[in-house]
Parts: C-alpha cells; structure tokens; sequence
C-alpha cells in the first residue's frame, strides 16, 4: 500500500513539472508583442498596392519633412518644402499629402534611421516619407534684376528621397540636375518669384517621373 502511495506521488509531481514547462517555456509566450513595437492602433495603415506587382506601391498618405538646404537662398529650405508639397497635391489629388515638423525625439538627424521611419509613419499615419535636399542653386545671365531685362539663367541641383515607413527602408530617390542653366521670361521680376518658378518647375518634372513609376494612389478613371 505503501509503495502504491509513492508511485502515485511521483506520478503526480511528473505530470505538475510538465504543466509548468510548458506554461513558462519562452516558446509557449507567442501572444506578446516586443516592447518597442507601437501599439496596434497607432499603426500606420499598408500602402494600397495594385494586383499588378509592376504598378508601384500607390503611396496614399504621404509626410513631406522639412528641406536640407545646402544654398544662400534666404529660407531656401521652407520655401522649396512648401511649394513642394502644395505642387505635389495638385498633381497628385487622390493623395493625402501633409506637411511634418519633426521633433528631436522623433529624429536624431541625418541619416534617418530605419526605426525612426516607422516611428515618424506610425505617429503621423503616413505610409511614405518624402525627404528633399536642396543643394545647388545658382542665378547667372548678367546684372539681373535690372531695367535692361536681361534673361534670368538658373543652374538648380535638387534631390529627393521616398521613405516606405513600414520597414522604414528607402524605396526610391529622384534627382533633378540640369547641365546647363535653363533660361526664365525677363517678365520674373525678383529673386523670391524666381526661386519659386524654379523649384515649380523642378516638382512639374519629378512628378512625371513620379506618375510613370505609379508611386502615388490615383483613383482609376471609370469609363
């Protein structure tokens, strides 16, 4: 009877030690998210990409950070990231696209961190990021301006970077470079309305590019 009881026992205490194992094993643990992931709520929603795996990733929401200006141009920077912004919603209407300030925490500087990204896209609920640099502006073509009404030559050197804020990687850079100056109407009168037809002028061509890459979210016209 005796030796019954402590079989029993031991059978007992082997099965208690396998429902603790298995209670505590760290591979039993699968429901709890990782301390640094933002919560469910807070993230940023997946870009809406076409059945066609060739038509781009059709970015619907889309933060525009503040220019890098490398140039003279007094508020250079602000004023090539608002121009921007306003040039690429008018091209592209079906997108949302919104202007973001950066705080420290939100960004430590150059370069943009892959985790910052997905910070910056989960806070703002942006599915992309764009950066933009501008780092050679140039006016030549004489005395300008003056009564003479000489021509205007502008050397202007901009680049741009798409951030998918998801996996926080780099999806595509655009740049616009001209070889020589390109020549604007005698009829701009100041520095400040050039500057702003040059960066116009600058958006219009990257936005082609931008629409044959499908880069951003166009409604299908219905026929």
């Amino acid at each position: 009877m005796k030796e019954k009881l402590v079989a029993l026992i031991q059978v007992l205490f082997i099965i208690l030690m396998v429902v603790v194992s298995v209670h505590y094993h760290p591979l039993a643990q699968v429901d709890e998210p990782a301390m640094d992931e933002p919560p469910e709520e807070a993230q940023a929603e997946e870009p809406v990409y076409s059945e066609d795996e060739n038509a781009g990733p059709r970015f619907k929401r889309v933060g525009v950070l503040p220019f890098k200006d490398d140039t003279t141009v007094l508020r250079g920077g602000k004023t090539a990231t608002r121009i921007f912004k306003e040039r690429l919603a008018r091209k592209f209407p079906d997108t949302e696209f919104k202007f973001i300030e950066l705080s420290d925490e939100d960004y430590s500087g150059e370069p943009l961190l892959l985790k910052e990204a997905q910070r910056i896209g989960a806070k703002h609920e942006v599915d992309a990021l764009i950066q933009g640099y501008l780092i050679g502006y140039k006016v030549t073509g004489g005395s300008w301006p003056n009564r003479a009404m000489n021509y205007p030559e502008v050397q202007a050197v901009l680049q741009v970077k798409v951030v998918e804020t998801l996996e926080g990687k780099i999806y595509t850079k655009y740049e616009y470079a001209e070889k020589k100056p390109k020549v604007y109407p005698p009829t701009i009168r100041t520095g400040k309305e050039l500057f702003g037809r040059v960066i116009r002028d600058i958006v219009d061509e990257l936005s082609e590019k931008m629409k044959e890459d499908k880069l951003f979210y166009e409604e299908e016209e219905k026929g």
